[in-house]
């Protein structure tokens, strides 16, 4: 069985990620630090670990590529890039 996919009428298809996002952000991940003022704003993609933003059994042995920019005084925007199949729900 393949993993859950929506698709719409443009030919585009949703993937359903397995597990669920953390409520709090964690403090190994740099939009932690860029959200604290720690770290400045950095464009490129980090590569670090799954269980920083995901709650589901495998995610510690997996990664996600993260890039985090400052979009207000008091907001960050994440782009998680899910690379692994294992990160996709079946």
């Amino acid at each position: 069985m393949g993993p859950k996919a929506g698709s719409s009428s443009s030919g585009r298809r949703a993937y359903q990620i397995g597990g669920s996002p953390k409520k709090q952000l964690d403090a190994e991940t740099y939009a932690f630090d860029i959200q604290s003022g720690s770290d400045p704003d950095n464009p490129m993609l980090h590569r670090i670990g799954a269980d920083a933003w995901f709650d589901r059994t495998s995610a510690d042995r997996l990664e996600v590529p993260e890039q985090t920019i400052r979009i207000s005084s008091n907001e960050t925007l994440t782009l998680l890039v899910i690379c692994d199949g294992e990160m996709i729900e079946e």
